[in-house]
């Protein structure tokens, strides 16, 4: 449970609102913060997950599969261990 105590909840607004706006600046302004702060987030997010999360296109920002998946059973894992990483995703550089 240390892992837990350790994680920022703020951090889940911040990625809901990545689900939904697939776009960094209205994700900020949805949550009312700057799109630095919003980058910020999703930057220690993909730390966090040990996987991009949302990757670039022309039109937006798409999830990739490791943030479409369930939250499940290694979310607790994930969290307590942030260097390790699911198989098949990648660590951003």
């Amino acid at each position: 449970m240390t892992g837990l105590r350790l994680f920022d909840l703020n951090l889940l607004i911040a990625f809901d609102a990545l689900m939904a706006e697939r776009n960094v600046t209205r994700a900020a302004h949805r949550v009312g913060i700057g799109q630095p702060a919003m980058s910020y987030a999703l930057s220690r997010l993909r730390e966090l997950f040990g996987d991009d999360l949302f990757v670039r296109t022309s039109s937006a920002m798409q999830p990739t599969t490791r943030a479409l998946e369930p939250r499940g059973s290694d979310f607790p894992y994930s969290v307590r261990h942030p260097r390790k990483r699911a198989v098949g995703s990648r660590v951003p550089s």
